[in-house]
């Protein structure tokens, strides 16, 4: 226990990272006493003026932004958390309706996207790659619509086909720091989909926290890491789980896929869980602090609002990569500042 006190606090002084502001005070402006100026009534003559009141460019402008979603929604983290970045977009701006459908194959990205600008859509995104790169083949018939897909391996865009990713591997660090603490086996397990370079590098990233805390705790640590074959198969995602925990004597299981299975096997064989994507005790009420001790959240509405901001001020040449990490935020509805990851 206190070992894992002791890396949770050294994962928070890592994150915590201070910004100073300050500022000069502004001069005092000297205000001289007004001369008295006797007044003289002077006649005026009303003249109605007729006044037109113009819409501003935001309430002119109506956006219908649509993510296909390649999973179903509920009980899921990686489509979860996109869910909940197109409603919070539409609480904050209200000429912005979010739409979206779930399950999509790569053969229904395009008829789905047709369907959905048909109803006004003018922002799609497909929110993974295998199913979002399909959408690259009807940018150029539709060059009033922004396009987007999740960046894994290939790096296609247009002018209307922007390709992003948060950099989930900051907070990967941090929850290896965690991890790396936690384990007294000294074996840890990851649960993945199959190898890309997204996969890659939030892998590398977790790897170099546990590293790091095994170097400081003076503790020998191997990651185990064995794949699904695909982002959502939640059977095979929990024998996986079942092997790492019996075969390999893991004692801390996280994953880079997107079912629940891998938290239930947690909890069933009674080791920690190290969770992604979402805050999945505070945000879903899955299981509880007893078995995850950490569970990175994104934010993907601080990308998802750059586009909708450069839609609004009808930018012809948007930027095509996003990639931001925690310096990135957005200010929510409520007032809530929200960073990229954390």
């Amino acid at each position: 226990m206190n070992q894992k006190k002791y890396l949770v606090l050294v994962a928070m002084l890592v994150i915590a990272s201070m910004v100073l502001a300050s500022c000069a005070p502004a001069a005092t402006p000297v205000v001289e006493p007004p001369t008295p100026v006797a007044e003289q009534p002077t006649p005026v003559v009303e003249q109605p003026t007729a006044v037109e009141e113009q819409p501003t460019a935001v309430e002119e402008q109506k956006i219908t932004l649509a993510i296909e979603h390649f999973s179903v929604i509920e009980g899921t983290t990686w489509s979860g958390a996109q869910d909940r970045a197109g409603k919070r977009i539409a609480e904050k701006y209200p000429n912005v309706t979010y739409v979206f459908r779930e399950n999509v194959a790569p053969d229904q990205s395009v008829p789905f996207a047709e369907e959905m600008i048909a109803d006004g859509a003018n922002i799609v995104v497909g929110n993974a790659e295998f199913m979002g790169l399909p959408l690259v083949d009807i940018a150029d018939t539709y060059p009033n619509v922004y396009f987007g897909s999740v960046i894994a391996s290939d790096l296609t865009t247009k002018q209307n086909f922007i390709r992003f990713f948060p950099r989930q591997y900051q907070a990967l660090y941090l929850e290896g720091l965690i991890a790396g603490a936690l384990t007294q086996t000294g074996n840890i397990g990851i649960v993945s989909a199959f190898p890309n370079v997204q996969v890659i590098r939030r892998t590398a990233g977790f790897i170099l926290g546990v590293q790091d805390a095994a170097a400081l705790l003076n503790k020998e640590v191997t990651v185990h890491v064995k794949y699904a074959g695909d982002w959502y198969l939640p059977a095979e995602e929990q024998s996986i789980a079942e092997t790492l925990v019996d075969t390999y004597k893991v004692d801390v299981l996280t994953q880079q896929t997107d079912s629940g299975s891998t938290l239930d096997v947690a909890v069933a064989k009674g080791v920690w869980f190290v969770g992604k994507d979402m805050d999945t005790v505070g945000e879903y009420g899955w299981s509880d602090t007893n078995t995850v001790a950490v569970s990175f959240d994104t934010r993907w509405e601080v990308i998802y609002e750059q586009m909708v901001l450069d839609f609004m001020a009808g930018n012809a040449n948007p930027e095509t990569v996003l990639f931001p990490g925690m310096e990135s935020t957005m200010t929510l509805a409520d007032g809530t500042v929200e960073p990229t990851v954390d």
